[in-house]
């Protein structure tokens, strides 16, 4: 009874977050409904580029542009008989004044829109930037039921004083009494509501992006990329879009907007 308690207070805290959190789903439509798209051979490339906020926040539910982040909406219609591999370290968005920019890792656009800050330069899987919850951490309050001495550094277990092993400095607040604590061996983070929405914006942005997966023969991957942008364009007029030869993918495709 009290696991299933456990189970029911931890689905409690993800609703909670995930009140704020609505997935955007992608609707589905046809290479001549995108704003450039190129047939080479039985494979069609097409493509939106998402410069404006209010155009982002339909399938994001935030804005990018705010981060100095685009989207690049990216549709490969395989009717061949081979499976495409899109060659992700090699893909480049050349903007009007010629430079060329590389997709950003999934992670990091969406640690940066979630904090509302400015993607670093360079920022990928290993260099991602860094998000800070906005609330307090409560697994570090003992007067919080959600207290878990872990993350306090004021916790010593080799306290065997009266009130051991909580904090053997009175440098704070106690533990209420009757409040049962316990240390989650399984390390589900049920308290830490911030980081649970955190965790669906960054799996909402990952699976939202293309990847290095096989595109089989006979399926269509309509999926996005994200770019870093010094300063954010009036429109997309200029740029170019760039996929160099790969498996399934016999020649260069530039797609211009």
């Amino acid at each position: 009874m009290k696991h299933v308690f456990i189970v029911l207070l931890s689905l409690g805290f993800a609703y909670s977050a995930a009140a704020e959190f609505k997935v955007k789903l992608i609707k589905p439509k046809g290479p001549d409904q995108f704003q450039t798209c190129l047939a080479a051979g039985e494979v069609t490339f097409a493509a939106d580029l998402l410069v404006e906020g209010k155009d982002q926040t339909k399938f994001f539910n935030k804005e990018l542009s705010s981060s100095r982040i685009i989207a690049l909406r990216l549709a490969v219609f395989n009717n061949g008989a081979e499976e495409i591999v899109l060659p992700m370290d090699r893909l480049l968005l050349i903007g009007p004044e010629g430079r060329e920019t590389a997709p950003l890792a999934p992670k990091a656009a969406a640690q940066a829109v979630l904090q509302g800050v400015v993607v670093e330069e360079g920022s990928g899987e290993k260099n991602t930037v860094a998000v800070t919850p906005t609330m307090q951490d409560p697994r570090t309050d003992p007067t919080d039921p959600r207290y878990d001495p872990r993350y306090d550094p004021r916790y010593d277990p080799q306290n065997r004083t009266p009130g051991g092993p909580y904090p053997s400095v009175a440098t704070g607040p106690v533990p209420r009494p009757g409040v049962h604590i316990a240390l989650d061996p399984e390390g589900i983070d049920y308290g830490n509501v911030s980081k649970i929405e955190r965790s669906l914006v960054e799996k909402e942005f990952a699976d939202k992006a293309h990847s290095a997966d096989p595109i089989r023969p006979s399926s269509t991957r309509d999926k996005f990329l994200y770019f870093k942008m010094d300063q954010i364009p009036d429109g997309i007029g200029g740029f170019i879009f760039t996929l160099p030869r790969s498996k399934g993918i016999a020649q260069e495709i530039i797609l211009k907007f």
